[in-house]
Order: structure tokens, then C-alpha cells, then sequence
């Protein structure tokens, strides 16, 4: 992803790649496989958006992990 997002070197479409997490779905919460600490599927449409629309604190980063609420948004991997 890093190496792509050298050689486009800006003058092509901008390029992310998003590494999630398990997320919260209503389907998961139906069953009882739930957990707060999750992204939601809206937190994740929300950050997408930002992305698509080259907003907000992590635009400029191609390699993005979104793992749990705790984590937070990271542009290196967690530990």
C-alpha cells in the first residue's frame, strides 16, 4: 500500500487501505456476540467518508489500522 501510494506520488487517485477490526452489527448484537469496545459499522462508513472526501486527521495516511475503540485510529500496527 505505502509503495503504491509513492509511485502515484499524488497524481493519481488516492489510495487506503483500512485494516479493521471485529465491528458491531445488529445482526451480532442479535445474538449476543457484541462488544462496545468495537468499532460500530457507522464508525467506520464516518471514517470512509472523511477519507473519500480527503478530510479530517488521517487523510494523509494510505495504511490506516482500526482495530478496537481503544486503539483507536493508527497509522502503525498495534501491539
Amino acid at each position: 500500500m505505502r509503495s503504491l501510494t509513492a509511485e502515484l506520488d499524488g497524481s493519481g487517485p488516492r489510495v487506503y487501505e483500512l485494516v479493521i477490526g471485529p465491528l458491531r452489527t445488529r445482526p451480532r448484537a442479535a445474538i449476543g456476540a457484541d462488544d462496545p469496545g468495537w468499532f460500530s459499522a457507522e464508525d467506520l462508513g464516518g471514517h470512509a467518508a472523511r477519507l473519500i472526501a480527503g478530510d479530517g486527521p488521517y487523510a494523509e495516511a494510505p495504511l490506516q489500522y482500526l482495530i478496537t475503540r481503544a486503539h483507536g485510529v493508527r497509522t502503525s500496527p498495534p501491539k
